[in-house]
Protein backbone atom coordinates (compact mmCIF):
# COMPACT_ATOMS: atom_id res chain seq x y z
CA UNK A 1 0.00 0.00 0.00
CA UNK A 2 1.31 3.46 -0.81
CA UNK A 3 0.61 6.98 -0.87
CA UNK A 4 -0.80 7.85 -4.46
CA UNK A 5 1.21 10.96 -6.25
CA UNK A 6 -0.22 13.25 -9.15
CA UNK A 7 1.42 16.14 -10.44
CA UNK A 8 -1.43 18.71 -10.42
CA UNK A 9 0.81 21.52 -12.04
CA UNK A 10 4.33 21.98 -13.17
CA UNK A 11 6.63 21.01 -9.61
CA UNK A 12 3.18 20.55 -7.28
CA UNK A 13 1.75 17.05 -6.15
CA UNK A 14 -0.89 16.07 -4.41
CA UNK A 15 -0.50 13.57 -2.51
CA UNK A 16 -3.05 11.02 -1.16
CA UNK A 17 -2.88 9.36 2.29
CA UNK A 18 -4.75 6.30 1.07
CA UNK A 19 -8.02 8.37 -0.27
CA UNK A 20 -8.27 9.40 3.05
CA UNK A 21 -7.04 13.20 3.41
CA UNK A 22 -4.67 14.78 0.82
CA UNK A 23 -0.86 17.08 1.18
CA UNK A 24 0.31 18.76 -1.06
CA UNK A 25 4.23 19.29 -1.97
CA UNK A 26 5.08 22.87 -3.78
CA UNK A 27 8.45 22.59 -5.21
CA UNK A 28 10.76 26.26 -5.74
CA UNK A 29 13.89 26.36 -7.27
CA UNK A 30 15.68 26.88 -3.63
CA UNK A 31 12.74 25.15 -1.27
CA UNK A 32 10.15 22.92 -0.84
CA UNK A 33 7.12 23.10 1.13
CA UNK A 34 4.58 20.46 2.55
CA UNK A 35 1.28 21.89 2.92
CA UNK A 36 0.27 19.48 5.77
CA UNK A 37 0.97 15.99 6.90
CA UNK A 38 -2.19 13.93 6.80
CA UNK A 39 -2.80 11.26 9.69
CA UNK A 40 0.47 10.31 9.91
CA UNK A 41 -0.64 6.57 8.37
CA UNK A 42 2.40 5.04 6.37
CA UNK A 43 5.38 6.99 5.47
CA UNK A 44 4.86 10.56 3.95
CA UNK A 45 8.55 11.03 4.68
CA UNK A 46 9.46 8.61 2.61
CA UNK A 47 7.07 9.48 0.05
CA UNK A 48 8.42 13.43 0.09
CA UNK A 49 11.97 12.28 -0.26
CA UNK A 50 11.08 10.29 -3.61
CA UNK A 51 10.28 13.68 -5.02
CA UNK A 52 12.64 16.26 -4.05
CA UNK A 53 15.74 16.64 -2.59
CA UNK A 54 15.53 20.42 -1.56
CA UNK A 55 15.50 21.86 2.00
CA UNK A 56 11.69 21.33 3.22
CA UNK A 57 9.62 23.37 5.61
CA UNK A 58 5.95 22.23 6.07
CA UNK A 59 3.23 24.57 6.45
CA UNK A 60 -0.06 23.93 8.23
CA UNK A 61 -3.37 25.07 7.08
CA UNK A 62 -4.77 24.31 10.42
CA UNK A 63 -4.23 22.42 13.93
CA UNK A 64 -6.52 19.23 13.19
CA UNK A 65 -4.91 15.50 13.62
CA UNK A 66 -5.98 14.69 10.06
CA UNK A 67 -3.69 17.63 9.06
CA UNK A 68 -0.81 17.69 11.06
CA UNK A 69 -1.02 14.03 12.56
CA UNK A 70 2.17 13.44 10.37
CA UNK A 71 3.90 16.09 12.01
CA UNK A 72 5.76 13.34 14.01
CA UNK A 73 7.76 12.74 10.79
CA UNK A 74 9.12 16.40 10.00
CA UNK A 75 10.26 17.91 13.33
CA UNK A 76 13.82 18.23 11.80
CA UNK A 77 11.91 20.71 9.53
CA UNK A 78 10.77 24.52 10.44
CA UNK A 79 7.07 24.00 10.88
CA UNK A 80 4.80 26.74 10.07
CA UNK A 81 1.06 27.24 11.92
CA UNK A 82 -1.06 30.07 12.46
CA UNK A 83 -1.01 31.14 16.51
CA UNK A 84 -4.98 31.15 16.30
CA UNK A 85 -4.91 27.45 16.33
CA UNK A 86 -2.70 26.82 19.47
CA UNK A 87 -6.14 25.87 21.81
CA UNK A 88 -6.83 23.54 18.85
CA UNK A 89 -3.55 21.74 18.80
CA UNK A 90 -3.28 21.85 22.68
CA UNK A 91 -6.82 19.67 22.86
CA UNK A 92 -6.14 17.24 20.02
CA UNK A 93 -3.52 15.93 21.85
CA UNK A 94 -5.66 14.19 24.00
CA UNK A 95 -6.95 12.27 21.19
CA UNK A 96 -3.98 9.50 20.88
CA UNK A 97 -6.34 6.78 18.70
CA UNK A 98 -7.61 9.23 16.09
CA UNK A 99 -5.48 7.33 13.57
CA UNK A 100 -7.47 3.94 14.36
CA UNK A 101 -10.76 5.72 14.50
CA UNK A 102 -10.00 8.04 11.29
CA UNK A 103 -9.56 4.65 9.39
CA UNK A 104 -12.36 3.07 10.55
CA UNK A 105 -14.64 5.51 10.00
CA UNK A 106 -14.02 6.68 6.27
CA UNK A 107 -12.28 3.66 5.55
CA UNK A 108 -15.05 1.35 4.03
CA UNK A 109 -16.43 4.20 2.02
CA UNK A 110 -12.94 5.55 0.39
CA UNK A 111 -10.25 2.28 0.53
CA UNK A 112 -13.76 -0.40 0.41
CA UNK A 113 -11.72 -3.45 -0.32
CA UNK A 114 -8.83 -3.84 1.93
CA UNK A 115 -8.61 -0.51 4.40
CA UNK A 116 -8.34 -3.08 7.58
CA UNK A 117 -4.97 -3.08 5.78
CA UNK A 118 -4.65 0.64 6.85
CA UNK A 119 -4.56 0.04 10.38
CA UNK A 120 -0.97 -2.01 10.14
CA UNK A 121 -0.16 1.23 9.00
CA UNK A 122 -0.75 3.56 12.23
CA UNK A 123 2.10 3.81 13.96
CA UNK A 124 3.54 1.32 17.00
CA UNK A 125 4.23 2.94 19.23
CA UNK A 126 2.10 6.02 18.89
CA UNK A 127 4.07 9.13 18.38
CA UNK A 128 4.67 12.02 20.01
CA UNK A 129 2.61 14.47 18.40
CA UNK A 130 3.67 17.22 20.06
CA UNK A 131 6.01 19.94 17.89
CA UNK A 132 7.16 23.84 18.08
CA UNK A 133 6.08 26.29 15.20
CA UNK A 134 6.82 29.21 13.90
CA UNK A 135 3.46 31.52 13.77
CA UNK A 136 2.00 32.29 10.35
CA UNK A 137 1.16 35.09 9.80
CA UNK A 138 -1.75 36.46 7.51
CA UNK A 139 -0.30 37.60 4.36
CA UNK A 140 3.00 36.84 4.86
CA UNK A 141 5.16 35.62 1.45
CA UNK A 142 7.55 32.49 1.55
CA UNK A 143 9.53 32.47 -0.39
CA UNK A 144 10.31 29.15 -2.45
CA UNK A 145 13.01 30.40 -4.77
CA UNK A 146 11.10 32.02 -7.86
CA UNK A 147 7.98 31.11 -6.23
CA UNK A 148 6.04 32.73 -3.66
CA UNK A 149 3.08 31.16 -1.53
CA UNK A 150 1.21 33.94 0.25
CA UNK A 151 -0.36 33.26 3.31
CA UNK A 152 -4.66 34.22 2.77
CA UNK A 153 -6.46 33.85 6.30
CA UNK A 154 -9.43 31.54 5.78
CA UNK A 155 -11.17 31.31 9.58
CA UNK A 156 -14.10 29.63 10.17
CA UNK A 157 -13.15 25.46 10.09
CA UNK A 158 -10.80 26.83 12.86
CA UNK A 159 -10.43 30.02 13.85
CA UNK A 160 -6.45 30.08 12.75
CA UNK A 161 -7.44 28.45 9.29
CA UNK A 162 -5.27 29.67 6.38
CA UNK A 163 -5.06 28.80 2.87
CA UNK A 164 -1.67 29.45 0.10
CA UNK A 165 -2.31 31.27 -3.06
CA UNK A 166 0.59 30.66 -5.47
CA UNK A 167 1.53 34.34 -6.68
Amino acid sequence: MKHEIIEIAPRTWCLSEFKLVNCYLVEGDTYACLIDTGCGIGNLKEVVLSITTKPLIVLLTHAHPDHDGGIYQFKDCPIYLNSDDDQVRDFKLMFKNFRKEYIESRGPIRFPNNYKQLLELVPNPLPNDDYDYIDLKRYTQIDLGNRILEVIPTPGHTKGSVSFLDL
